[in-house]
């Protein structure tokens, strides 16, 4: 499946869960995915893993005081950066941030953060899966969440190969 989305706004915290999860849980798959990012605005950011790595109880600890956004790893991001986005990664999608997303077909998401804002058709805030997220997620962190890859000229360049999808950018200069 893919989407191109354009953010005016950041987008919910969220996970997904891995296919064993998913299946479990909904009778479906999990959720794999990675972001090209098309355009960026100057200073925009994407949410992707977490700065330094806690475990379920710091988890928990953070999302009831409301400081969840602290321990997540908030990356600057420009036009042609990639990010593999595999299950169980915590992610969001930054103000002015336009991307493509290739992913693995699943709906199966848990919103673990929405910067507290109430839906104005309801008047409540959207619920959140922070239950639900705490089997799903990934503690671990990474030295770096950007993939790289080589952009030569009229050549076929990996970006990312994954079992869901495989995905190559070509620089056509003729």
């Amino acid at each position: 499946l893919i989407k191109f989305i354009a953010a005016n706004l950041p987008l919910s915290v969220q996970v997904h869960p891995d296919n064993e999860l998913a299946r479990l849980r909904h009778n479906s798959f999990g959720k794999n995915e990675m972001w090209y990012i098309m355009q960026a605005d100057k200073d925009a950011e994407i949410i992707v893993g977490f700065d330094k790595k806690i475990d379920r109880e710091a988890y928990k600890s953070a999302v009831s005081k409301g400081d969840l956004i602290n321990l997540l790893h908030i990356e600057k991001t420009v036009e042609g950066d990639t990010f593999y986005i595999p299950t169980g990664r915590v992610h969001a999608i930054g103000a002015g941030v336009l991307l493509a997303e290739i992913q693995q077909t699943s709906d199966i998401t848990y919103r673990i953060f929405d910067y507290n804002r109430i839906d104005a058709k309801t008047g409540k805030s959207r619920d959140l899966h922070t239950e639900e997220a705490v089997d799903a997620i990934d503690f671990e962190v990474d030295e770096s969440y950007k993939t790289d890859y080589q952009l030569l000229e009229n050549k076929q360049n990996k970006l990312v190969i994954s079992p869901y999808f495989k995905t190559n950018i070509l620089q056509i200069s003729k």
